[in-house]
């Protein structure tokens, strides 16, 4: 993995959103936004030319996870201190509203500049985070209290990927699925978002870096990287 992670500046994604867009913004509440498609819907494109103002913006740390936005605010992970955060903030005005600690960082190797690679997910009143060690973590998007806490290695048989997890959960029908390397026994795994208890793993190929999409097929919908 190559390139060099960013000092996290809510600038790009939140506070131009806030300027640029017309109020009230639809959420983006996962990795790719709203559909997993990278795309936001016909009424809220930006029409240029543009010159949009920086509303704010605010240093963090280390870390390559992009930022979710629901209900007025901007969640993201990095590393500071030798710590892995989640970490919510105002999406008007930047204001630091929680953060919470994910685990001791995973130092940087290899070309990668250390800190989290996963995105979080906000679904509900709930967020949904991987640290880059494989910890699992639901939190109450309110205040950051921890729900339930599971690790990929020891409660789903993950293997380590060198680089550090990547995969940016998917929430579909109340489970967490995830992308995990499991060798030749599974290689996706979802979890109850309730109780963070394990509800189903498929069998695939090996999965390192990758995320899940839920796709509707045949009228049944399902989980696929």
């Amino acid at each position: 993995m190559k390139g060099t992670a960013r000092s996290v500046g809510i600038l790009a994604a939140a506070g131009l959103l806030a300027t640029a867009l017309p109020a009230p913004a639809a959420d983006w509440p996962r990795w790719r936004g709203p559909l997993s498609d990278g795309r936001a819907g016909a009424d809220e494109r930006l029409v240029g030319p543009l010159s949009p103002a920086v509303a704010w913006q605010r240093p963090l740390g280390i870390g390559y996870s992009a930022i979710v936005v629901a209900d007025g605010r901007a969640v993201t992970l990095y590393a500071d201190a030798g710590t892995d955060f989640v970490v919510a903030l105002d999406a008007a005005s930047g204001e630091l509203l929680w953060r919470h600690a994910i685990d001791a960082w995973l130092p940087p190797n290899g070309g990668s500049e250390g800190g989290a690679k996963s995105t979080p997910t906000i679904a509900g009143d709930v967020v949904y985070a991987l640290g880059p060690k494989g910890h699992l973590l639901a939190v109450r998007v309110a205040d950051g209290t921890e729900l339930w806490r599971r690790h990929l290695v020891a409660d789903a048989g993950a293997v380590m990927p060198e680089f550090g997890f990547a995969s940016s959960p998917v929430v579909v029908d109340g489970v967490v699925a995830v992308q995990i390397e499991g060798g030749t026994t599974h290689s996706l795994v979802g979890f109850d978002g309730r109780t963070g208890a394990i509800r189903w793993t498929l069998a695939g190929g090996a999965a390192e870096y990758e995320s899940p999409l839920a796709a509707t097929l045949a009228s049944t919908t399902s989980s696929s990287s």
